[in-house]
């Protein structure tokens, strides 16, 4: 039979108020009696209802997270890292993965709120706020993390998007290139997704090359489907680098796109960056493993994670639901995988 905290009261002739107070290191007992109480729960093995103490506090001390998916490397770290920073704090973390799936992302809000979960990092699949006010409504402190949703007034941690690729298309500029393509990501394959990120790069894309005179053009454009290996993919980037006037440059979306593209352009007899210099974006651990070493751009990762949790625990501990705003920076890094022209 499982103990109870009127047990371990009776055992130690106190009070359930007593007990609790020893328990959570409440002020208000005595040391001798605390000693006692916490030298018995011991022995026992007690261990407080984890119901009761939440209805009684209102408090479940666990943080729900929602990703994408963790295949992509950048997920997986930034998880990491949150998760560190969850249990320095004392919280638990509940982790969710929305495959980039609407429906499956609001299920999982849903089911948070009725988790009570006290706080909820969430990376939006798409534009619709509906689900994020619920949980706000809710009392449930959030950050969104990498995207921003203009129907809702809660706290986001995002990065400077569109200066980071600005400086990568500054750099190809800079060493010689004029014909540079784009690669997007499946994020803008439907009209369901949020594409702030991809928007944000795209356009910081388009208006560097304009603000070097240099001519966009919609042939260097390329937009990925989710699966990158699919054909329609290859016969994409074949059309591109084959043509009479092929560019001599590309910036991808991701590295995962860029790694992809680099494979690719081998088996069709192309050499990075001799025939064609490729920039990334995210500066994953398996680009140590790939020759030429590719040119990226890192992401705070560490960063975002701290701050993320940082904002939450700071609401969860006022009891609100804030609305800060962080843009943090990124570092561009220069490799072997473009050349001066």
């Amino acid at each position: 039979m499982k103990l109870t905290i009127n047990d371990i009261a009776k055992l130690c002739n106190v009070s359930t108020g007593t007990v609790n107070r020893a328990l959570h290191n409440k002020p208000g007992i005595s040391e001798k009696t605390k000693a006692k109480i916490l030298d018995i729960v011991k022995e026992l093995d007690y261990r407080p209802d984890y119901y009761a103490r939440t209805l009684a506090s209102g408090k479940t001390d666990t943080i729900g997270i929602i990703l994408p998916n963790v295949e992509n490397e950048f997920f997986a770290m930034l998880f990491s890292e949150v998760e560190k920073i969850c249990w320095e704090y004392g919280y638990l973390m509940n982790l969710a993965l929305s495959n980039d799936d609407a429906d499956k992302e609001e299920k999982y809000i849903l089911s948070f709120i009725d988790r009570k979960v006290d706080g909820l990092i969430l990376f939006p699949v798409n534009n619709d706020a509906t689900y994020v006010k619920k949980a706000i409504q809710n009392d449930i402190s959030t950050v969104i993390v990498l995207n921003d949703l203009e129907d809702v007034d809660t706290n986001v941690v995002k990065v400077d998007e569109y200066n980071a690729v600005s400086k990568t298309v500054q750099y190809l500029i800079d060493i010689g290139h004029k014909r540079i393509a784009y690669i997007n990501g499946y994020f803008h394959y439907s009209p369901r997704y949020n594409s702030y990120i991809n928007d944000q790069r795209y356009q910081a894309f388009k208006d560097t090359m304009v603000l070097n005179h240099i001519m966009y053009e919609k042939e260097n454009y390329m937009e990925a489907t989710p699966h990158l290996n699919d054909e329609i993919n290859r016969i994409m980037l074949k059309n591109i680098v084959c043509r009479e006037n092929k560019p001599t440059a590309m910036v991808c979306l991701q590295d995962r796109i860029a790694l992809w593209v680099m494979m690719e352009l081998e088996k069709m007899g192309l050499k990075v960056p001799d025939d064609i210099s490729i920039a990334g974006f995210d500066n994953i651990n398996e680009l140590n493993y790939v020759k030429p070493l590719l040119t990226t751009t890192q992401m705070p990762t560490k960063e975002i994670a701290h701050t993320a949790v940082s904002i939450l625990v700071d609401d969860i501990s006022n009891n609100r639901c804030g609305n800060k705003k962080v843009v943090l920076e990124t570092r561009f890094i220069e490799r072997d995988s473009c050349r001066r022209i």
